[in-house]
Formats: structure tokens, C-alpha cells, sequence
């Protein structure tokens, strides 16, 4: 069995233990426990995430999609505005 999380350097997306059957469950806390272990059937953990490589590109498709976000909202905003007020 493996010992604890493997290392990870970029931004952690999901983290847990591993079954004997190979399913991903959240850890137990057995904090190294053995027998606790055993009796949830652990076999090791799993680290998943996106990779320092990816900072940058996940900042600029975040940034796009506000910006996209906030001129439809103003624009919504203009639109029910002229209409209310151009009685």
C-alpha cells in the first residue's frame, strides 16, 4: 500500500483513498492507521489536478468568459433601460 497523498505541485482539483476493487472514495482519516485502513478496504491515495503549466491558460478562459458575462448583462441592462424610459 501506498503511503499517504503522492506529491503534487500545481492547484489540487480532487484528492482521496482507493479501494481494493479500484474505486475513488473520500479518505476515511485513518491518519496512517492500519487497522482502519484494512477495515475500509484501502489500498492507496490518489492526488488529481491541473499542473503549473496550466495556470495561465485556465486564467485566460476564466477572464473571457466574465468579460463575455458582463457585456451581455449591460447590454441587457441598456436595453430594459431605453425601454422603460423612452415612454
Amino acid at each position: 500500500m501506498s503511503e499517504g497523498y503522492p506529491s503534487f505541485s500545481g492547484v489540487t482539483v480532487s484528492e482521496g483513498a482507493i479501494t481494493g476493487a479500484g474505486a475513488h472514495v473520500p479518505d476515511p482519516g485513518c491518519d496512517g492507521n492500519q487497522a482502519c485502513l484494512v477495515d475500509h478496504d484501502i489500498t492507496g491515495f490518489y492526488r488529481q489536478g491541473h499542473p503549473p503549466a496550466h495556470f495561465w491558460p485556465l486564467q485566460i478562459v476564466e477572464t473571457g468568459l466574465l468579460a463575455a458575462l458582463t457585456a451581455l448583462f449591460l447590454t441587457l441592462t441598456y436595453t430594459i433601460l431605453r425601454r422603460r424610459t423612452s415612454s
